[in-house]
């Protein structure tokens, strides 16, 4: 999947889902371990999908933020504006 020629997150690292949870890290790690949400271990990283974690907290499942060429976030997901046209 691409977003303005870019590839769009699927997963929240640990302190990035805590962020979303309004947690502090060393919270989201500790709910991690006792698997208040959903991970994924890819190699040593321990990812978050995105999807169940936004269902966890009865959130419709939201546009992945922009993203910098190392990954990073830099903003929200820009909105189409195909769907304000039509709105």
């Amino acid at each position: 999947m691409k977003v303005q020629g870019r590839a769009q997150r699927l997963v929240y690292t640990i302190p990035e889902a805590g962020r979303v949870l309004g947690l502090s890290r060393n919270g989201a790690y500790a709910a991690a371990r006792r698997g208040d949400f959903l991970t994924i271990r890819v190699g040593r990283r321990l990812l978050v999908p995105m999807g169940p974690l936004h269902k966890l907290v009865g959130a419709e499942a939201a546009p992945s933020p922009t993203l910098d060429e190392k990954g990073a976030s830099i903003g929200p997901a820009p909105e189409k504006a195909s769907e304000e046209a039509a709105g």
